[in-house]
């Protein structure tokens, strides 16, 4: 008797396996005006989520895939290329108002995201999404600019220090109605300064 009602539920699990819908990934060209959307609308969400760093721009669209649901719903699984700009996120300024920053400040990277969009409410939904970013190596940037500076790490006790002092001078020397306090430090940069002599020779 137990064997016969383990077999029966094994029958409608089966059964119900059968007959449920399963979701297809849609593999989209990533030129396509549906995937360009999709982008432009997860760097939105994503640097409006974010509450430090600096506002993110798309450099390019690496993958795209699309799932489409029910109820007018549309997944799409991006991986985005992208680079960081010069506006801190809590500025909270779009990307477009944002440069680029200079080749020996470059952070560069990729975002994987999820997001949904619904086309009866015509919303984006951010679902989920992740970011690994690097800056451009100290090595790189000595090789092609000797006298630009290099990325520092903040949390460094001299980077700190710098920052303290430099805060305290502000605060003694401007006349203002409220007193600045070092919350954090996000960026640091560490240049030498490369003295040339110059002979000349007469004879």
């Amino acid at each position: 008797m137990i064997l016969l009602i383990s077999f029966l539920i094994g029958i409608q699990i089966l059964d119900a396996l059968a007959t449920s819908p399963l979701h297809q990934f849609l593999y989209t060209p990533c030129n396509s005006s549906n995937v360009k959307d999709a982008a432009e609308a997860a760097i939105n969400e994503l640097n409006a989520h974010r509450s430090e760093g600096y506002v993110f721009r798309v450099q390019r669209i690496f993958n795209a895939e699309e799932i489409p649901e029910q109820d007018g719903n549309t997944l799409f699984y991006l991986v985005l290329d992208v680079l960081e700009t010069e506006c801190h996120v809590l500025s909270r300024k779009s990307w477009k108002e944002c440069k680029i920053r200079s080749f020996y400040e470059t952070v560069y990277g990729q975002c994987k995201v999820i997001i949904n969009f619904n086309r009866h409410s015509d919303d984006w939904h951010l679902r989920n999404y992740e970011c690994i970013l690097q800056p451009v190596s100290s090595s790189a940037i000595v090789h092609i600019c000797p006298d630009c500076p290099t990325p520092g790490d903040p949390s460094e006790a001299n980077f700190q220090q710098t920052a303290w002092e430099t805060l305290a001078k502000f605060n003694a020397e401007n006349e203002h109605n409220h007193y600045f306090h070092l919350e954090k430090v996000t960026k640091a940069r560490l240049q030498v300064k490369l003295k040339w002599s110059i002979f000349q020779q007469e004879s």
